[in-house]
């Protein structure tokens, strides 16, 4: 459960969220909800996040995460200040932030494998 909500860190969405006062456990809701919604398995973010390798489930199921969460628009655009607002949830350095921010919200060919990219690079980026 707890490599859900660091997840959330990777994931990185919440500028509505905690604007508007939204505490922890209506976002680790709102994530779980998530998860459900995209048919994500459940132990597929902290697999993911431990071996480094991403679970099947959560390789179809990412965009629509990240679209559930808000991160990703209906245009298939990144929502910068959204992800920032997540990711400071958990990080409080405001350079490493927008570090991770402006590394890892790259958009690709697809919205598919935007969503990869930032999966992947966020991840990273937090474990190191």
């Amino acid at each position: 459960m707890n490599s859900i909500v660091l997840f959330a860190v990777c994931l990185v969405i919440v500028t509505n969220y905690t604007a508007n006062g939204v505490t922890a456990p209506e976002i680790k809701n709102l994530w779980d909800d998530s998860l459900q919604k995209c048919n994500i398995a459940s132990g597929a973010i902290d697999k993911s996040f431990d071996s480094g390798s991403m679970d099947p489930s959560l390789v179809k199921g990412i965009t629509c995460l990240y679209k559930n969460l808000g991160v990703l628009t209906s245009g298939n655009e990144f929502n910068k200040e959204l992800f920032k607002t997540h990711l400071s949830f958990f990080v409080d350095d405001a350079d490493q932030i927008e570090e991770i921010a402006d590394a890892c919200l790259v958009k690709k060919s697809t919205p598919e494998e935007s969503c990869l990219e930032l999966f992947k690079c966020t991840t990273k980026k937090i474990k190191h």
